[in-house]
Protein backbone atom coordinates (compact mmCIF):
# COMPACT_ATOMS: atom_id res chain seq x y z
CA UNK A 1 0.00 0.00 0.00
CA UNK A 2 2.75 2.70 0.93
CA UNK A 3 4.67 1.99 -2.28
CA UNK A 4 1.48 2.44 -4.58
CA UNK A 5 0.57 5.96 -2.25
CA UNK A 6 4.02 7.11 -2.62
CA UNK A 7 5.62 6.20 -6.68
CA UNK A 8 2.91 7.52 -8.46
CA UNK A 9 4.96 10.73 -8.72
CA UNK A 10 6.65 9.69 -12.22
CA UNK A 11 5.45 11.51 -15.75
CA UNK A 12 3.97 14.86 -13.95
CA UNK A 13 1.25 12.59 -11.76
CA UNK A 14 0.50 13.33 -8.20
CA UNK A 15 0.64 10.57 -5.12
CA UNK A 16 -2.90 9.68 -6.55
CA UNK A 17 -1.92 8.07 -10.04
CA UNK A 18 -4.08 10.73 -12.30
CA UNK A 19 -2.94 13.18 -14.86
CA UNK A 20 -3.94 16.43 -14.16
CA UNK A 21 -7.19 16.24 -16.24
CA UNK A 22 -8.16 13.22 -14.02
CA UNK A 23 -7.59 15.04 -11.06
CA UNK A 24 -9.94 17.56 -12.28
CA UNK A 25 -12.45 15.47 -13.30
CA UNK A 26 -12.70 13.78 -10.21
CA UNK A 27 -12.62 16.82 -8.03
CA UNK A 28 -16.04 17.60 -9.60
CA UNK A 29 -17.50 14.72 -9.55
CA UNK A 30 -16.66 13.90 -5.83
CA UNK A 31 -17.73 17.90 -4.70
CA UNK A 32 -20.80 17.31 -6.67
CA UNK A 33 -21.48 14.26 -4.40
CA UNK A 34 -20.58 16.86 -1.20
CA UNK A 35 -23.15 19.39 -2.32
CA UNK A 36 -25.32 17.02 -3.07
CA UNK A 37 -25.44 15.54 0.76
CA UNK A 38 -25.15 18.62 2.43
CA UNK A 39 -28.02 20.04 0.17
CA UNK A 40 -30.52 17.19 0.79
CA UNK A 41 -29.77 16.38 4.27
CA UNK A 42 -30.25 20.13 5.36
CA UNK A 43 -33.45 20.30 2.93
CA UNK A 44 -34.70 16.59 5.16
CA UNK A 45 -34.27 18.50 8.39
CA UNK A 46 -35.78 22.11 7.11
CA UNK A 47 -38.59 20.17 6.39
CA UNK A 48 -39.38 18.35 9.28
CA UNK A 49 -38.33 21.84 11.65
CA UNK A 50 -40.53 23.50 9.39
CA UNK A 51 -44.14 21.78 9.09
CA UNK A 52 -46.12 20.35 11.82
CA UNK A 53 -47.34 17.46 9.33
CA UNK A 54 -44.01 15.95 9.61
CA UNK A 55 -43.24 15.69 13.26
CA UNK A 56 -43.57 11.94 13.68
CA UNK A 57 -41.68 9.61 15.74
CA UNK A 58 -40.46 7.54 12.86
CA UNK A 59 -39.34 11.06 11.49
CA UNK A 60 -37.13 11.92 14.55
CA UNK A 61 -34.94 9.23 13.15
CA UNK A 62 -34.76 9.98 9.76
CA UNK A 63 -34.26 13.43 11.22
CA UNK A 64 -31.79 11.62 13.24
CA UNK A 65 -30.43 9.90 10.21
CA UNK A 66 -29.86 13.27 8.16
CA UNK A 67 -27.96 14.92 10.54
CA UNK A 68 -25.53 12.07 10.80
CA UNK A 69 -25.14 12.36 6.51
CA UNK A 70 -24.83 16.25 6.84
CA UNK A 71 -22.09 15.94 9.67
CA UNK A 72 -20.28 13.59 7.25
CA UNK A 73 -20.65 15.33 4.47
CA UNK A 74 -19.58 18.29 6.24
CA UNK A 75 -16.22 17.44 8.14
CA UNK A 76 -15.69 14.25 6.55
CA UNK A 77 -16.45 13.78 2.97
CA UNK A 78 -15.05 17.57 2.04
CA UNK A 79 -11.41 16.96 3.73
CA UNK A 80 -11.23 13.28 1.59
CA UNK A 81 -11.98 15.09 -1.46
CA UNK A 82 -9.42 17.42 -0.99
CA UNK A 83 -6.67 14.86 -0.08
CA UNK A 84 -7.34 12.97 -2.76
CA UNK A 85 -7.89 16.10 -5.38
CA UNK A 86 -4.32 17.44 -3.66
CA UNK A 87 -2.63 14.09 -4.88
CA UNK A 88 -3.30 11.90 -1.39
CA UNK A 89 -1.60 15.34 0.57
CA UNK A 90 -3.13 16.13 3.93
CA UNK A 91 -2.66 19.97 4.73
CA UNK A 92 -4.77 20.19 7.48
CA UNK A 93 -2.01 18.36 10.38
CA UNK A 94 -2.11 15.58 12.60
CA UNK A 95 -4.44 16.34 14.70
CA UNK A 96 -7.55 17.14 13.00
CA UNK A 97 -6.17 13.89 10.98
CA UNK A 98 -7.61 11.88 14.15
CA UNK A 99 -10.36 14.24 14.80
CA UNK A 100 -11.43 13.08 10.81
CA UNK A 101 -10.36 9.50 11.31
CA UNK A 102 -12.73 9.49 14.97
CA UNK A 103 -15.82 11.41 13.34
CA UNK A 104 -15.91 9.38 10.16
CA UNK A 105 -16.27 6.12 11.62
CA UNK A 106 -18.75 7.71 14.33
CA UNK A 107 -20.69 9.24 11.57
CA UNK A 108 -21.18 5.81 9.50
CA UNK A 109 -21.68 4.32 12.71
CA UNK A 110 -24.71 5.95 13.56
CA UNK A 111 -25.90 6.27 10.22
CA UNK A 112 -26.40 2.41 10.19
CA UNK A 113 -27.81 2.50 13.83
CA UNK A 114 -29.94 5.35 13.29
CA UNK A 115 -31.24 3.04 9.75
CA UNK A 116 -31.63 0.13 12.67
CA UNK A 117 -33.98 1.93 14.84
CA UNK A 118 -35.88 2.99 11.70
CA UNK A 119 -36.59 -0.89 10.88
CA UNK A 120 -37.52 -1.58 14.56
CA UNK A 121 -40.06 1.46 14.40
CA UNK A 122 -41.70 -0.04 11.36
CA UNK A 123 -41.31 -3.79 13.17
CA UNK A 124 -43.69 -2.36 15.83
CA UNK A 125 -45.65 -0.03 13.86
CA UNK A 126 -46.86 -3.28 11.86
CA UNK A 127 -46.60 -6.40 13.90
CA UNK A 128 -48.18 -4.59 17.09
CA UNK A 129 -50.06 -1.78 15.76
CA UNK A 130 -52.41 -1.74 18.80
CA UNK A 131 -49.39 -1.03 21.24
CA UNK A 132 -47.22 0.67 19.07
CA UNK A 133 -48.24 4.48 20.16
CA UNK A 134 -47.88 3.32 24.02
CA UNK A 135 -44.41 1.53 23.20
CA UNK A 136 -42.65 4.22 20.86
CA UNK A 137 -43.73 7.82 21.69
CA UNK A 138 -41.57 11.58 21.80
CA UNK A 139 -39.81 10.60 25.10
CA UNK A 140 -38.84 6.85 24.01
CA UNK A 141 -37.90 7.86 20.68
CA UNK A 142 -35.42 10.56 21.87
CA UNK A 143 -33.84 7.88 24.53
CA UNK A 144 -33.23 5.90 21.62
CA UNK A 145 -31.60 8.62 19.46
CA UNK A 146 -29.31 9.21 22.05
CA UNK A 147 -28.62 5.76 22.83
CA UNK A 148 -27.41 5.37 19.45
CA UNK A 149 -25.11 8.85 19.13
CA UNK A 150 -23.65 7.73 22.84
CA UNK A 151 -23.15 3.92 21.13
CA UNK A 152 -21.27 5.51 17.87
CA UNK A 153 -19.06 7.99 19.91
CA UNK A 154 -17.80 4.78 22.59
CA UNK A 155 -16.82 1.86 19.50
CA UNK A 156 -15.32 5.40 17.07
CA UNK A 157 -13.72 8.47 18.59
CA UNK A 158 -12.78 6.84 22.32
CA UNK A 159 -10.89 3.72 20.77
CA UNK A 160 -9.29 6.33 17.77
CA UNK A 161 -8.20 8.50 20.72
CA UNK A 162 -6.84 5.88 22.49
CA UNK A 163 -4.99 4.13 19.78
CA UNK A 164 -6.78 0.85 20.34
CA UNK A 165 -6.97 0.56 16.03
CA UNK A 166 -3.34 1.25 15.75
CA UNK A 167 -1.71 -1.99 13.81
CA UNK A 168 1.53 -2.42 15.44
CA UNK A 169 2.85 -5.16 13.34
CA UNK A 170 3.65 -3.08 10.80
CA UNK A 171 7.01 -2.23 10.44
CA UNK A 172 8.96 1.26 11.51
CA UNK A 173 9.24 2.72 8.30
CA UNK A 174 5.47 1.99 7.17
CA UNK A 175 4.17 2.97 11.09
CA UNK A 176 5.77 6.34 11.23
CA UNK A 177 4.35 7.00 7.97
CA UNK A 178 1.00 5.74 8.28
CA UNK A 179 0.70 6.81 11.80
CA UNK A 180 3.08 10.11 12.40
CA UNK A 181 3.45 11.75 8.86
CA UNK A 182 1.42 15.02 9.28
CA UNK A 183 0.62 15.11 5.19
CA UNK A 184 -1.01 11.93 5.08
CA UNK A 185 -4.35 10.93 6.94
CA UNK A 186 -5.71 7.65 5.67
CA UNK A 187 -7.67 5.04 8.44
CA UNK A 188 -5.01 2.08 9.24
CA UNK A 189 -6.44 -0.29 11.29
CA UNK A 190 -5.40 -3.25 13.23
CA UNK A 191 -7.17 -6.99 12.81
CA UNK A 192 -9.30 -7.51 15.43
CA UNK A 193 -10.23 -3.41 15.44
CA UNK A 194 -10.98 -3.85 11.66
CA UNK A 195 -12.84 -6.84 12.40
CA UNK A 196 -14.63 -6.01 16.07
CA UNK A 197 -15.74 -2.43 14.89
CA UNK A 198 -17.51 -4.16 11.45
CA UNK A 199 -19.29 -6.67 13.43
CA UNK A 200 -20.74 -4.17 15.91
CA UNK A 201 -21.17 -0.89 13.46
CA UNK A 202 -22.56 -3.18 10.72
CA UNK A 203 -23.03 -6.78 10.76
CA UNK A 204 -25.34 -6.91 13.40
CA UNK A 205 -27.36 -4.18 12.58
CA UNK A 206 -27.56 -5.39 9.18
CA UNK A 207 -28.88 -8.47 10.76
CA UNK A 208 -31.04 -7.01 12.58
CA UNK A 209 -32.85 -5.20 9.64
CA UNK A 210 -32.42 -7.57 7.43
CA UNK A 211 -34.93 -9.82 10.32
CA UNK A 212 -37.12 -7.17 11.15
CA UNK A 213 -38.42 -6.59 7.27
CA UNK A 214 -38.63 -9.85 6.73
CA UNK A 215 -41.01 -9.82 9.21
CA UNK A 216 -42.59 -6.57 8.13
CA UNK A 217 -42.85 -8.32 4.22
CA UNK A 218 -44.51 -11.41 5.67
CA UNK A 219 -47.33 -9.54 8.09
CA UNK A 220 -48.15 -7.03 5.18
CA UNK A 221 -48.55 -9.68 2.56
CA UNK A 222 -50.68 -12.11 5.19
CA UNK A 223 -52.68 -8.58 5.81
CA UNK A 224 -53.15 -7.99 2.03
CA UNK A 225 -54.53 -11.77 1.99
CA UNK A 226 -57.06 -10.73 4.84
CA UNK A 227 -57.62 -7.74 3.44
CA UNK A 228 -58.61 -9.37 0.10
CA UNK A 229 -60.82 -11.80 1.60
CA UNK A 230 -62.86 -9.47 3.71
CA UNK A 231 -63.78 -7.71 0.20
CA UNK A 232 -64.46 -10.51 -1.86
CA UNK A 233 -67.34 -11.62 0.61
CA UNK A 234 -69.40 -8.82 -0.21
CA UNK A 235 -69.26 -7.37 2.88
CA UNK A 236 -69.56 -3.39 3.55
CA UNK A 237 -67.03 -1.65 4.55
CA UNK A 238 -67.83 0.24 7.71
CA UNK A 239 -65.91 4.16 8.18
CA UNK A 240 -63.84 2.25 11.22
CA UNK A 241 -62.81 -0.17 8.64
CA UNK A 242 -62.09 2.34 6.07
CA UNK A 243 -59.88 3.93 8.86
CA UNK A 244 -58.02 0.87 9.39
CA UNK A 245 -57.11 -0.14 6.64
CA UNK A 246 -55.79 3.08 5.13
CA UNK A 247 -53.78 3.50 8.36
CA UNK A 248 -52.59 -0.18 6.90
CA UNK A 249 -52.04 0.83 3.79
CA UNK A 250 -49.72 3.80 4.96
CA UNK A 251 -47.80 1.75 7.48
CA UNK A 252 -47.07 -0.73 4.22
CA UNK A 253 -45.77 2.24 1.79
CA UNK A 254 -43.92 3.73 4.56
CA UNK A 255 -42.71 0.16 4.96
CA UNK A 256 -41.60 -0.02 1.48
CA UNK A 257 -39.62 3.13 1.06
CA UNK A 258 -37.47 2.56 4.32
CA UNK A 259 -36.84 -0.52 2.99
CA UNK A 260 -35.31 1.35 -0.23
CA UNK A 261 -33.25 2.89 2.08
CA UNK A 262 -31.99 0.05 4.05
CA UNK A 263 -31.44 -1.32 0.38
CA UNK A 264 -29.42 1.29 -0.80
CA UNK A 265 -27.78 1.42 2.19
CA UNK A 266 -26.39 -2.04 1.91
CA UNK A 267 -25.32 -1.98 -1.50
CA UNK A 268 -23.37 1.17 -0.48
CA UNK A 269 -21.59 0.60 2.79
CA UNK A 270 -21.17 -3.22 2.25
CA UNK A 271 -18.26 -3.51 0.15
CA UNK A 272 -16.36 -0.89 1.90
CA UNK A 273 -16.84 -3.36 5.05
CA UNK A 274 -15.93 -6.33 3.56
CA UNK A 275 -12.47 -4.87 2.12
CA UNK A 276 -12.09 -3.06 5.64
CA UNK A 277 -12.27 -6.62 7.29
CA UNK A 278 -10.16 -8.46 4.59
CA UNK A 279 -7.43 -5.74 4.24
CA UNK A 280 -5.99 -6.31 7.57
CA UNK A 281 -5.62 -9.72 7.38
CA UNK A 282 -4.62 -10.27 4.16
CA UNK A 283 -1.09 -7.68 4.91
CA UNK A 284 -2.67 -4.56 3.17
CA UNK A 285 -3.25 -6.43 -0.18
CA UNK A 286 -6.49 -4.18 -1.24
CA UNK A 287 -5.45 -1.26 -4.03
CA UNK A 288 -5.97 1.81 -2.51
CA UNK A 289 -7.72 2.86 -5.72
CA UNK A 290 -10.23 0.21 -5.02
CA UNK A 291 -10.32 1.05 -1.27
CA UNK A 292 -11.32 4.79 -1.55
CA UNK A 293 -13.87 3.74 -4.50
CA UNK A 294 -15.49 1.58 -1.83
CA UNK A 295 -15.50 4.22 0.33
CA UNK A 296 -17.08 7.05 -1.69
CA UNK A 297 -19.61 4.60 -2.82
CA UNK A 298 -20.58 4.43 1.25
CA UNK A 299 -20.36 8.67 0.98
CA UNK A 300 -22.94 8.12 -1.82
CA UNK A 301 -25.24 7.26 0.09
CA UNK A 302 -25.40 9.85 2.05
CA UNK A 303 -26.88 11.89 -1.10
CA UNK A 304 -29.30 9.17 -1.96
CA UNK A 305 -30.86 9.47 1.16
CA UNK A 306 -32.82 12.76 0.38
CA UNK A 307 -33.85 11.77 -2.96
CA UNK A 308 -35.34 8.17 -1.73
CA UNK A 309 -37.25 10.36 0.65
CA UNK A 310 -38.92 12.85 -1.93
CA UNK A 311 -40.98 9.10 -2.28
CA UNK A 312 -43.20 10.26 -0.07
CA UNK A 313 -45.61 12.71 -0.55
CA UNK A 314 -45.35 14.61 2.44
CA UNK A 315 -41.76 15.39 2.06
CA UNK A 316 -41.90 15.86 -1.58
CA UNK A 317 -44.85 18.74 -1.12
CA UNK A 318 -42.37 19.77 1.64
CA UNK A 319 -39.59 19.93 -0.79
CA UNK A 320 -41.49 21.53 -3.26
CA UNK A 321 -42.61 24.31 -0.93
CA UNK A 322 -39.16 25.27 0.79
CA UNK A 323 -37.41 24.70 -3.04
CA UNK A 324 -40.15 26.76 -5.28
CA UNK A 325 -39.87 29.58 -2.62
CA UNK A 326 -43.21 30.08 -1.33
CA UNK A 327 -42.46 33.83 -0.50
CA UNK A 328 -42.44 34.49 -4.25
CA UNK A 329 -46.23 33.20 -4.04
CA UNK A 330 -47.56 35.77 -1.47
CA UNK A 331 -47.99 33.23 1.42
CA UNK A 332 -46.60 32.85 4.58
CA UNK A 333 -44.73 30.28 6.79
CA UNK A 334 -48.31 29.07 8.40
CA UNK A 335 -49.93 28.83 5.01
CA UNK A 336 -46.91 27.31 3.27
CA UNK A 337 -47.78 24.35 5.79
CA UNK A 338 -48.81 21.15 3.87
CA UNK A 339 -51.27 20.35 6.37
CA UNK A 340 -52.79 23.51 6.26
CA UNK A 341 -53.09 23.64 2.99
CA UNK A 342 -54.34 19.87 2.91
CA UNK A 343 -57.29 21.01 5.13
CA UNK A 344 -57.63 24.04 2.83
CA UNK A 345 -57.96 22.17 -0.30
CA UNK A 346 -60.68 19.79 1.39
CA UNK A 347 -62.58 22.27 3.04
CA UNK A 348 -62.68 24.09 -0.64
CA UNK A 349 -63.62 20.78 -2.54
CA UNK A 350 -66.56 19.84 0.04
CA UNK A 351 -68.10 23.33 0.15
CA UNK A 352 -67.87 22.39 -4.01
CA UNK A 353 -69.68 19.23 -3.60
CA UNK A 354 -72.14 20.62 -1.03
CA UNK A 355 -73.01 23.42 -3.74
CA UNK A 356 -73.09 20.68 -6.55
CA UNK A 357 -76.38 18.77 -4.13
CA UNK A 358 -78.21 22.09 -3.66
CA UNK A 359 -78.80 22.54 -6.83
CA UNK A 360 -80.72 26.22 -7.87
CA UNK A 361 -82.87 26.02 -4.92
CA UNK A 362 -80.61 27.09 -2.21
CA UNK A 363 -79.09 29.98 -1.49
CA UNK A 364 -75.04 28.77 -1.54
CA UNK A 365 -73.92 32.60 -1.28
CA UNK A 366 -71.28 33.46 1.16
CA UNK A 367 -72.04 34.64 4.74
CA UNK A 368 -71.92 38.85 4.96
CA UNK A 369 -69.78 40.38 6.63
CA UNK A 370 -70.06 42.78 9.78
CA UNK A 371 -71.37 45.57 7.73
CA UNK A 372 -73.12 44.08 5.35
CA UNK A 373 -75.04 42.62 8.18
CA UNK A 374 -75.88 45.90 9.67
CA UNK A 375 -77.64 47.52 5.92
CA UNK A 376 -79.53 44.26 5.53
CA UNK A 377 -80.85 44.88 9.23
CA UNK A 378 -81.43 48.61 8.51
CA UNK A 379 -83.37 47.99 5.26
CA UNK A 380 -85.12 45.13 6.78
CA UNK A 381 -86.75 47.39 9.98
CA UNK A 382 -87.92 50.09 7.26
CA UNK A 383 -89.26 48.02 4.84
CA UNK A 384 -91.34 46.06 8.04
CA UNK A 385 -92.19 49.90 8.64
CA UNK A 386 -93.44 50.70 5.30
CA UNK A 387 -95.19 47.46 5.80
CA UNK A 388 -97.25 48.05 8.73
CA UNK A 389 -98.11 51.68 7.40
CA UNK A 390 -99.58 50.38 4.42
CA UNK A 391 -101.01 47.21 6.44
CA UNK A 392 -103.04 49.76 8.56
CA UNK A 393 -104.27 52.16 5.73
CA UNK A 394 -105.95 48.66 3.92
CA UNK A 395 -107.33 47.96 7.46
CA UNK A 396 -108.93 51.23 8.38
CA UNK A 397 -110.78 51.53 4.95
CA UNK A 398 -112.27 48.34 5.59
CA UNK A 399 -113.57 49.40 9.03
CA UNK A 400 -114.54 52.77 7.42
CA UNK A 401 -116.84 50.75 4.40
CA UNK A 402 -118.24 49.03 7.06
CA UNK A 403 -119.52 51.54 9.29
CA UNK A 404 -120.99 53.48 6.43
CA UNK A 405 -123.29 50.35 5.42
CA UNK A 406 -124.20 50.27 9.48
CA UNK A 407 -125.23 53.48 9.44
CA UNK A 408 -127.37 53.31 6.17
CA UNK A 409 -128.85 50.36 7.87
CA UNK A 410 -129.63 52.35 10.90
CA UNK A 411 -130.97 55.53 10.28
CA UNK A 412 -131.32 56.33 14.41
CA UNK A 413 -128.06 56.02 14.73
CA UNK A 414 -125.96 59.17 14.74
CA UNK A 415 -123.81 59.41 10.98
CA UNK A 416 -120.45 57.34 11.58
CA UNK A 417 -117.57 59.01 10.39
CA UNK A 418 -115.32 57.21 8.35
CA UNK A 419 -111.62 57.94 9.33
CA UNK A 420 -107.82 56.02 8.48
CA UNK A 421 -105.67 55.73 10.72
CA UNK A 422 -101.90 56.66 9.25
CA UNK A 423 -98.76 57.09 11.29
CA UNK A 424 -96.63 60.29 11.84
CA UNK A 425 -92.91 60.38 11.18
CA UNK A 426 -92.63 59.38 14.75
CA UNK A 427 -94.45 56.59 14.44
CA UNK A 428 -97.65 57.65 16.30
CA UNK A 429 -101.08 56.58 15.10
CA UNK A 430 -103.15 59.69 14.16
CA UNK A 431 -106.72 59.32 13.06
CA UNK A 432 -107.61 61.37 9.51
CA UNK A 433 -111.30 61.59 8.65
CA UNK A 434 -112.03 60.97 5.48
Amino acid sequence: MTNNLTNGTDDGEGGGGYSLTGYIIVGIILYIIVVLAIGGNALVIASVLVFRKLRTVTNYFIVSLAISDLLLALFVMDFNACFIVLGDYWPFGQVFCRFYISIDIMLSTASILNLCLISLDRYWAITSPFSYYQRVNATNAIILIVVVWVTSFLISVLPVMLGLHVDYTLDDEEFDFFYKEPTFCVLIINQWYALGSSVISFFIPIFIMGYTYARIFIVARRQARQIAAYNNTGQRIQGTDKKAQGSMRRERKATKTLAIIVGVFIGCWLPFFILNVVDPFCGRCVPPTLFSFTVWLGYVNSALNPIIYAQNRSFRNAFKTILFCYKCRGLSMRQADSSDDHTAMSNTSRQERLRGRLGNGYNTTPRPSHSDHRSSVENSAEQNHKMVKDTSLVIANKNANANVQDSKKDSSSPVAVATITHSDANGNAIDVPL
